[in-house]
């Protein structure tokens, strides 16, 4: 009955996943408390959209190198990377400033969920490989979503550098989360992946 959530080593996947996923919801609305705060509600727009132009340049060179370290490493380093960037933006107060310095500050975030899904793919039992990475989106979504909510009431008391800070605060413990509970192997499943290596 509960699949993939019968496995230690999905579940602490699939919590670091609502953790980060929060951090994307509150970054979200930190970008538009910042810009609605300076009377430019609209550069919101533009700045999410350098964001993702700077995760998409990140994914792009994640993807082109084979990396030796291991995955759960890697899922560690690009969460440790992604809290930095967002520590990084959270004294920007300047607008204009705020856009450019996240193409490169949000670089990280595409690639946690990559690494992410190379993970489902090796944890979970073949079986049950579909059902693995449903129960990934729905965190995904869902820590969204929650991040999004707990944003919305954490500017109505706090700067939108603060709700950067607690941004990266929750990626980082995603990060804690998943290298604890990934440290096991009894539940790792190989899965065949091109250019990957098959250890966690």
């Amino acid at each position: 009955l509960l699949g993939p959530l019968r496995y230690p080593q999905l579940l602490a996947l699939y919590a670091a996943t609502v953790m980060y996923s929060v951090a994307f919801g509150l970054f979200e609305v930190a970008v538009t408390a910042l810009a609605a705060g300076q009377g430019l509600p609209a550069a919101a727009g533009v700045i999410l959209a350098l964001a993702s132009v700077g995760s998409a340049l990140g994914v792009l060179v994640y993807g082109s190198r084979d990396w030796a370290w291991p995955t759960a490493r890697q899922y560690l380093l690009a969460q440790l990377a992604m809290a930095a960037g967002l520590l990084a933006l959270a004294p920007v107060a300047n607008v204009y400033a705020f856009g450019l310095l996240s193409i490169v500050a949000c670089a990280p975030m595409a690639p946690v969920i990559a690494v992410q899904s190379v993970l489902v793919s090796r944890l979970a039992p073949r079986a049950m490989l579909a059902e693995g990475f449903t129960w990934a989106a729905t965190c995904l979504l869902g820590g969204i979503s929650a991040g999004i909510a707990a944003g919305g009431i954490l500017v109505e008391y706090w700067s939108p550098s603060w709700v950067l800070v607690t941004a990266a605060i929750a990626t980082a413990a995603a990060g804690m989360i998943a290298w604890v509970g990934l440290q096991g192997r009894e539940h790792h499943y190989p899965t065949q992946l091109s250019g990957g290596r098959g250890d966690l």
